[in-house]
């Protein structure tokens, strides 16, 4: 099984790089079917990423929680409503929206919400930092749950690399 991370935000405005922090740590050290992508903003063209996929997660920053506090959300293909949705970019469901667009099937999707609690100057706060391990270790479940195998080159498992079993 294919699986797919998204983690995307803005690496120069603090807690919103949460997203690529985790998807570099995930593709540093996943091996196999397992693929990570760190962006800024998700874009219409993701959608051929999409497809084949057995699995896709998608990995942001958000307010509206505790900092440091890892949200789960069941996706759902959704379509752009009007012209002005391609003015801005697409959310998550829309790019699997996109993925049945194209004749393909949207693939299970799962979007992690990593409360932040600094969205300026560069780095993490130590919140974020903790989330975003939240956010490793839901991955790493989320795989499970679906079948898949996550290991990172080398065939050791991440919950190995990481001292979470």
């Amino acid at each position: 099984m294919v699986t797919l991370v998204i983690g995307y935000g803005n690496p120069l405005r603090g807690d919103d790089a949460c997203g690529w922090y985790v998807a570099e740590h995930l593709s540093e050290h996943l091996g196999g079917d397992a693929r990570a992508v760190a962006c800024a903003e998700l874009t219409p063209e993701m959608a051929h990423l999409l497809r084949g996929a057995g699995l896709v997660v998608f990995v942001e920053a958000g307010y509206g929680r505790a900092p440091g506090a890892v949200g789960c959300t069941r996706l759902y293909a959704e379509p752009l409503q009007s012209a002005a949705d391609a003015d801005e970019p697409p959310t998550p469901s829309q790019v699997l929206g996109l993925v049945r667009r194209l004749g393909g099937k949207a693939p299970p999707a799962y979007l992690l919400t990593v409360a932040g609690q600094s969205f300026g100057g560069k780095g993490l706060s130590a919140a974020a930092r903790r989330g975003c391990e939240q956010a490793l270790r839901r991955i790493k479940e989320l795989v499970l749950q679906q079948g898949g195998v996550v290991l990172r080159s080398g065939g050791i498992p991440i919950s190995e690399m990481y001292g979470y079993a």
